[in-house]
């Protein structure tokens, strides 16, 4: 109360004397007071008293009468108050106190790197990046070809901020990227530089020109060690607010000295380009597997035979070039057909490109079961399926009666698919059943089975032995019962495509009477069902 009572009776006695107005004008109300400001207090009533103060380290001020007074962070308005309370306080009846800044020394900024004179300046409300380059002398060297960026305090004190700036946009008169300067900004500026590494020359780091490429960045860094084009070349790029963490963009050289600009991307300053000497592998079964220095135009075939050709098996052989993804994301798998490159299909000889590696694996199939010799062979030249059995020794014991199937690798999946085989159509002639073995295929043998059901003296499985037709399957299953109907028997037979049986009707009678065209040749997996006769 007393002091809201003393402030009425110092505008009172103000307005009274006619102070001037500049006197008990308040002060900004937007200012506040930070250390090293210096401030002009004057009071003017009851005596005149002049005193010029700079705000110490500990944010305080020293006035006669009143001693240490806490400033910092407080308005003008607000430090103009408390002088006039202090002095009130039992020093001057009715003081008038006036109070102004004289000089804003906590309002700074920094500048720092490749400038001409680097240090702490004062700040204007107008103040930008350029400007407060312009003030620290300006750019060393590049201009801007220079790397600048603000680095800002945020959350009180606690964190900052990195604002990058694109000085050559902020030249040509982008505002966006002319950034107000704020009280304690830091701006860095950095003399732009390249890095070339790698196959090249002179591997360094060189300061930015304006309209530096990539293949003029590699000239600068001496050229290509070897081999040119056919060199593998990389640019990693910063990735702005993103510390520690680049962008891979691959550039294909062949395509630049072939004429496409797009491809000749220019540099910006951080940028790290790689070269390494254009090299592709190749593993397997080649007389020297290994790494080798691409040349123009490799192709399959030429890099095979450049690492020895085919250890055994030539166009048997399983050839597949992995090549990796944009990016580096994995490989892209591309199957190489060798048989029609040898045949002269020279569209199907893929040309190499750096990184590529070519996996050239031995032709092999298996043979598993009731074959002599069950095991793992190479494949040759037109390997069937009766060719493959035969290279395993022949059939165990049932021979023709066996049943074969084939387990094929999926294509560019995980997993089989089975295939059936008709041996006995084969071994009758019929070539269309005997199909060629591929790489990777498992042939398997095992002992040919039939089954009889219904009406016969011993229902069961059994095994298919030398040519069974249906009578004799009856048979061995120990002959109709006496509810049996030699009219009505029936052969179940699995479709090729597993999607059900197929219901092949056979007339025993009929074969009873001497008709034998009618007696049906079992095949492995069928199902003789003998039903009751109708009464």
């Amino acid at each position: 109360m007393k002091r809201l009572l003393v402030s009425v009776l110092v505008l009172s006695f103000a307005f009274l004397l006619r102070v001037p107005a500049w006197a008990v004008e308040t002060p900004s109300t937007e200012y506040t007071i930070g250390i090293d400001d210096v401030l002009d207090v004057s009071v003017i009533q009851p005596e005149k008293l002049d005193v010029t103060v700079t705000v110490s380290p500990d944010g305080s001020i020293t006035f006669p009468y009143i001693g240490n007074l806490q400033v910092k962070g407080k308005t003008m308005a607000k430090v103009q108050e408390e002088i006039q309370m202090g002095l009130a306080n039992g020093y001057m009846k009715y003081p008038i106190v006036a109070i102004s800044l004289k000089e804003s020394r906590s309002r700074k900024f920094s500048v720092t790197g490749d400038v001409l004179r680097p240090g702490m300046y004062a700040i204007d409300e107008d103040t930008t990046v350029l400007k407060a380059i312009s003030i620290a002398g300006g750019f060393v060297r590049y201009g801007p070809a220079s790397q600048v960026r603000v680095i800002r305090a945020i959350k009180d004190g606690q964190a900052s901020q990195a604002i990058v700036v694109d000085v050559k946009k902020a030249v040509n008169g982008d505002s966006s990227q002319n950034v107000t300067v704020q009280p304690g900004d830091v701006i860095e500026v950095t003399e732009g530089k390249f890095s070339v590494s790698g196959d090249v020359n002179k591997p360094g780091i060189y300061p930015m020109e304006d309209g530096t490429t990539v293949l003029k960045a590699i000239s600068i860094a001496g050229g290509f060690i070897r081999y040119g084009p056919a060199s593998r070349v990389r640019v990693l790029r910063p990735r702005k607010g993103e510390f520690g963490r680049d962008t891979t963009i691959k550039v294909d050289i062949r395509d630049i000295t072939s004429g496409d600009t797009s491809q000749n991307l220019l540099i910006q300053p951080g940028d790290v380009i790689e070269v390494t000497e254009g090299k592709y592998s190749t593993s397997g079964d080649v007389i020297r597997p290994g790494s080798y220095p691409m040349e123009e135009n490799v192709t399959v075939l030429k890099a095979i035979s450049n690492a020895g050709g085919f250890l055994h098996y030539g166009p048997a052989s399983d050839v597949r070039v992995l090549r990796p993804k944009s990016g580096d994301s994995g490989y892209e798998i591309i199957k190489v057909y060798m048989k029609d490159i040898i045949r002269g299909d020279s569209a199907k000889d893929l040309v190499i490109q750096p990184g590529d590696t070519i996996e050239v694996t031995e032709g092999r199939f298996s043979v598993a079961g009731d074959v002599l010799k069950p095991g793992t062979y190479p494949i040759e030249e037109n390997t069937t399926v009766l060719k493959a059995i035969s290279l395993a020794g022949g059939f165990g014991r049932y021979g023709a009666a066996s049943l074969v199937k084939i387990r094929r690798p999926k294509k560019n999946e995980i997993g089989h698919e089975t295939l059936k085989v008709n041996i006995i159509a084969v071994i009758r002639g019929d070539s269309a059943q005997d199909m060629l073995i591929l790489p990777g295929d498992i042939v398997e043998v095992t002992e040919g089975k039939f089954s009889v059901y219904g009406e016969v003296m011993r229902p069961g499985m059994y095994p298919i032995g030398e040519p069974t037709t249906v009578t004799k399957a009856i048979s061995i299953a120990g002959g109709f019962t006496k509810f049996g109907s030699a009219s009505r028997v029936k052969i179940l037979r699995e479709r090729p495509d597993k999607d059900g049986y197929d219901t092949l009707k056979v007339n025993v009678g009929a074969v009873m009477k001497g008709s034998s065209k009618d007696d049906i040749i079992l095949l492995p997996g069928d199902t003789v069902v003998v039903n009751e006769g109708i009464f």
